[in-house]
């Protein structure tokens, strides 16, 4: 008789994003593209997301639209990164916006990245992966 012994995968937890878009059909495909590498929080205005961040969740990373309801991105962003807590926080801007890195040279947005809409999902994903090493190389 064999006894065979197994060793347990360590599995490490997923990084948890939070992913802020008005319309559904892009929420959805944001899931189907980013779900399986990473625990997501979908919300879709920036009200919402607020208040999430704000029962002390700390995702590391935002993925936003640039035109949402109530708040825009731009706006958004302003307020997550003067607030204290969130503003190591990388972010990354999804918009159809033309010309949106003119429009957000004032925002504090020294982490994170602009990406236009329709977007490659590899490219995504790579940035994603990119933005969040680098901040957590800067607070290793």
């Amino acid at each position: 008789m064999r006894l065979y012994t197994s060793i347990a995968k360590k599995t490490t937890p997923k990084e948890q994003l939070l992913i802020i878009d008005s319309e559904w059909n892009m929420l959805k495909l944001l899931y189907a593209v980013l779900s399986s590498n990473y625990d997501l929080t979908v919300k879709n205005s920036s009200l919402d997301a607020m208040h999430w961040l704000d029962n002390g969740n700390k995702p590391a990373l935002i993925i936003t639209e640039y035109q949402l309801p109530y708040i825009d991105g731009a706006t958004f962003i302003k307020h997550l990164k003067h607030s204290g807590i969130h503003n190591s926080t990388p972010v990354i801007m999804l918009s159809d916006v033309g010309d949106l890195e003119k429009k957000m040279n004032n925002l504090p947005f020294n982490n994170g990245a602009f990406i236009s809409k329709p977007f490659n999902p590899s490219k995504l994903i790579s940035k994603i992966k990119s933005l969040i090493n680098d901040c957590n190389a800067a607070t290793a």
